[in-house]
């Protein structure tokens, strides 16, 4: 049983306003046009890239590029991560899905942490963002979604019914696995860039 956390993810859609202004330095880029006309075709697909940063940390955000080695985090830890998509030629959607298995276990019930016996799947909601041309015909070409104070120990890993000493159903989550991040951005011609992040914990 899967169950997805939408309280875990805060999805933000740039404009041409926050382009002009530039992102926060969570993104560690300093955008100073962020928008362009709409070009009569576009042979390139949207550029992917990932930033993660360690909330407790100081200094810049890591970056990757479209398709990372694995990393490993720490559990109980908050990171922010982004997908980031860059097109000359405008960005016209940017999607980001997660899903992966993980040993899940119960808050404390009277001071009993009880362990799931096999490893959970997991999914995150599904994230879309649609861009379309602005009423001068300007298309954003950068855009991100966010994934903001992630903490995979608050990931519901469902409400599991196990046979022996567990005290009825309960609700399990995730501490220990792999969650592989998928994202995709396409510009106004079809074109579409591909890129995945995988975690480990």
């Amino acid at each position: 049983m899967s169950v997805s956390v939408l309280s875990l993810w805060r999805r933000r859609r740039t404009a041409a306003n926050i382009c002009s202004a530039g992102t926060t330095a969570l993104l560690a880029a300093a955008l100073t046009a962020c928008s362009t006309t709409l070009p009569s075709s576009d042979p390139n697909a949207p550029v992917i890239s990932w930033t993660l940063r360690d909330e407790a940390a100081v200094g810049p955000a890591d970056t990757f590029g479209a398709s990372a080695d694995p990393i490993q985090l720490t559990a109980g830890k908050q990171y922010t991560i982004a997908l980031l998509a860059d097109n000359p030629g405008g960005v016209k959607q940017i999607v980001l899905d997660g899903s992966g298995t993980f040993i899940c276990s119960t808050p404390p019930i009277s001071g009993v942490v009880y362990t799931a016996p096999d490893k959970l799947p997991v999914s995150l909601p599904h994230q879309q963002s649609d861009l379309t041309p602005d009423s001068m015909n300007q298309v954003v070409t950068h855009t991100f979604l966010l994934l903001a104070d992630f903490d995979v120990t608050k990931l519901s890993c469902g409400i599991q019914c196990y046979s022996g000493p567990t005290p009825a159903c309960q609700e399990y989550f995730a501490y220990s696995g792999t969650l592989n991040l998928t994202g995709s951005a396409s510009n106004y011609y079809g074109k579409t860039g591909n890129g995945q992040l995988q975690i480990n914990y």
